[in-house]
């Protein structure tokens, strides 16, 4: 028997991106170059964006090229994207990583929300949560910034 498709990752991939689009509501200017751990607001917020686009070409490349997975990346290549592409995603301004941030979650979400139960389920078996729910990685980065700016 087949496990049953779980689909609750649309779900909370959209409680993540309303966090998110009432996090960058409450954001001024000032508040993107609070340091965080290293990275400031503003860092942290480009990386969410980037990472959400990286993983919506991922997915339409392999459906592009007949696979149900899209290409994993994991340690040491997504480190030295981070490490690379900090430096650039530092200097956005609030408009621009506000343009990003929100276009990339939008953009995955609808992706993601209509890929099909076949899709779905090969992120089960292969064990991809992250594949499809992007409520962890973008939770991950939003309570830190919520907590040192608004307590």
């Amino acid at each position: 028997m087949s496990q049953p498709i779980d689909r609750g990752f649309v779900a909370r991939n959209e409680a993540a991106r309303g966090r998110l689009v009432r996090l960058l509501d409450r954001l001024t200017d000032s508040d993107l170059g609070r340091v965080l751990d290293g990275w400031t607001v503003g860092t942290n917020l480009a990386h969410l964006a980037f990472w959400d686009r990286f993983l919506l070409v991922r997915w339409e490349e392999a459906a592009e090229s007949g696979r149900d997975l899209p290409i994993d990346v994991g340690p040491p290549l997504f480190d030295l994207l981070n490490d690379t592409l900090a430096a650039q995603w530092a200097l956005l301004d609030l408009a621009s990583v506000r343009v990003l941030v929100l276009g990339g979650a939008e953009a995955l979400d609808a992706h993601l929300a209509a890929l099909p139960d076949a899709r779905v389920a090969a992120v089960q078996v292969a064990s991809m949560a992250r594949m499809v729910d992007r409520s962890p990685h973008r939770n991950d980065h939003l309570g830190p910034i919520e907590r040192a700016l608004f307590g």
